[in-house]
């Protein structure tokens, strides 16, 4: 199935934030001074929604404030993307209440990553349209690798042309940290080329929506998929072993894995025995150690677009067509 794409943004352009996860008084001012200058010099107006800073016990806003300030983002004509604040743990608290017409008649770029994947993919499940896993708002205020943030993002939502993920020089462990680390690229655990169209994210979160009308169909899909260091690996493992069990698992055409934090205990002779071994998964091509998830660069991927991956021994290239 072809998904559409959201208008490209422009110099100019609104964009909202909203906290349909963790909220904004969560970030610090010196976070969000950067990530509102590094959005001023995309040329990008930013605004915030009504209810972006108010916190109840899960750090989120009430879910009436967050879904009325989803609402109200889609329905203004005048707001081109919406970025999330950050992720947390408590997005698919809104995917009950969501007016899909609304959200499917008012195509446009969200973007976010982590806790955000619940709506990334129950609004392209949903709604037949592209959406972006890639920065937060608070990921524009990161200490180091914002230029390949940047140019990713860029090329996703300003551009329609086909462009190919990059592999970063050097890496940091979030957005909060300064230390950089030198960037042995791309591992292929197996070799191979696909094409598909793109599906994933955050493992745990995506899996959250198994069993409901907002889990995409795996058949000739490529996943890509990352957690965190907060997850134990064998959390890890059960988690790719209950995806693995989804209906069109075994005729996915290839997997995409980002980075792993340092304070993960996944490692990857782990990550080999558990995608190799454990799920068998030799006969499409695999690719690790990407730039995405919750390490920095983060790059921009479209949801429900398409995406040419070739990994080989020598080398690997991952390229999006669609988005």
């Amino acid at each position: 199935m072809s998904y559409i794409s959201p208008p490209r943004l422009q110099s100019g352009d609104l964009v909202e934030v909203i906290a349909p996860s963790a909220s904004l008084s969560r970030i610090p001012e010196d976070e969000q001074a950067r990530a509102h200058h590094i959005l001023s010099q995309l040329g990008l107006r930013v605004r915030f929604s009504s209810h972006a800073r108010l916190s109840d016990g899960f750090y989120a806003s009430p879910i009436e404030g967050r879904l009325k300030d989803f609402h109200a983002a889609f329905a203004d004509p005048e707001v081109k993307a919406i970025l999330p604040v950050t992720g947390g743990y408590n997005a698919n608290d809104l995917l009950p209440y969501i007016d899909w017409e609304l959200v499917k008649n008012n195509p446009k770029i969200l973007c976010g990553f982590s806790d955000i994947t619940t709506l990334t993919t129950a609004i392209s499940v949903a709604c037949g349209f592209v959406t972006y896993a890639g920065p937060v708002y608070a990921s524009f205020g990161a200490f180091t690798g914002i230029d390949e943030v940047v140019d990713s993002f860029y090329n996703a939502t300003f551009t329609s042309d086909p462009y190919s993920l990059p592999s970063s020089r050097a890496w940091s462990d979030s957005r909060k940290s300064t230390e950089l680390f030198l960037n042995p690229g791309a591992v292929v655990l197996n070799e191979g080329t696909a094409e598909g169209q793109l599906w994933g994210g955050n493992l745990l979160t995506f899996n959250l929506l198994q069993g409901s009308k907002f889990f995409p169909s795996l058949q000739d899909a490529i996943l890509f998929l990352e957690d965190d260091d907060a997850e134990h690996f064998a959390r890890i493992a059960r988690g790719f072993r209950a995806l693995s069990l989804q209906p069109g698992f075994s005729q996915i055409k290839g997997l995409l894995i980002g980075r792993w934090q340092r304070g993960s205990s996944m490692t990857d002779e782990l990550l080999r025995h558990l995608l190799l071994d454990q799920l068998g998964l030799r006969h499409i091509p695999i690719i690790t150690g990407l730039d995405f998830g919750h390490t920095v660069p983060l790059l921009t991927l479209p949801v429900g677009g398409t995406v040419r991956i070739d990994a080989q021994a020598t080398g690997s290239r991952i390229q999006i067509l669609t988005h």
